[in-house]
């Protein structure tokens, strides 16, 4: 089965038979027919030795190594191909997925966020937060269609222009994401549902607040910097402010303010 996330199509290829019409029904709306970028050949094993308990992935040239929390997984993008060994009673397929396409973006110059991401009109906010913040209870405002993800959006530089894409990784909605790539209308940062209040950040206060969001659990001391990096680039390219909601505003209430932000923003510019 091939799914594509966030640009990389993955060929994944499961010994079990039972694990491969889960992913199929999970990754269902990231169905590609797009070639492969790689092929993974994913076993099950009821042990693997050695293997520690803390995540660490690290790119080296076109080789992806993983290890850790019951998986290991050696990946030649430049050969397209791939193994991947998962212990059977964690099948810890989802975090796989996630490293794998958090080092191809930060290659990119993109990131994986803990963040929620809506479609509006042509374009997309992203509200970065941490758990509790609030993402799943403002994607829960917006018509499913139009919600890219309430737990991980993809973020990237291309052209001198953010955009954004949703992914199949897990929050309330259970990974109903919507793919595709969408321009960046800004970064709106949540603290927890509250009054309602639109403050414009400044780079500083944008970078400290988009790297506490950023998936790099998994890095190693050399992609540091790279993240660091790849957000300042992000923060500077992009609207940031400070976002708060309450539970009982109106839906339109939050399109008004979110558009009315852009607007202002446009014409300072």
């Amino acid at each position: 089965m091939k799914i594509e996330i966030a640009g990389l199509a993955i060929d994944l290829q499961f010994d079990d038979p039972s694990r491969e019409a889960w992913a199929r029904r999970r990754y269902a709306a990231f169905a590609t027919r797009r070639r492969a970028d790689v092929a993974l050949e994913v076993s099950l094993f009821d042990r693997l030795p050695g293997v520690p308990r803390v995540l660490r992935g690290e790119r080296v040239g076109s080789r992806i190594g993983v290890l850790g929390r019951g998986m290991a997984a050696d990946i030649d993008l430049g050969t397209r191909t791939g193994v991947v060994g998962l212990l059977r009673r964690r099948f810890g397929i989802n975090a796989l997925l996630r490293v794998l396409v958090a080092l191809t973006l930060l290659k990119e110059g993109g990131l994986l966020l803990h963040a929620s991401g809506v479609r509006v009109g042509k374009g997309a906010y992203v509200f970065p937060g941490r758990s509790g913040a609030g993402k799943s209870t403002l994607s829960k405002r917006f018509a499913r269609a139009d919600v890219l993800s309430d737990e991980v959006v993809a973020v990237r530089l291309r052209r001198g222009r953010v955009e954004a894409c949703g992914t199949p990784f897990p929050g309330e909605l259970n990974g109903k994401g919507r793919p595709g790539w969408l321009p960046l209308l800004g970064f709106a940062f949540l603290r927890g549902p509250r009054r309602p209040r639109l403050v414009p950040l400044g780079p500083a206060d944008s970078l400290r607040r988009l790297l506490a969001c950023t998936l790099g659990g998994w890095a190693t001391e050399p992609d540091v910097p790279r993240l660091w990096k790849a957000a300042s680039r992000l923060v500077r390219a992009a609207r940031c402010a400070d976002f708060g909601f309450s539970a009982s505003e109106p839906l339109r209430s939050l399109v008004v303010r979110l558009d009315a932000w852009k607007g202002v923003v446009a014409r300072r510019r």
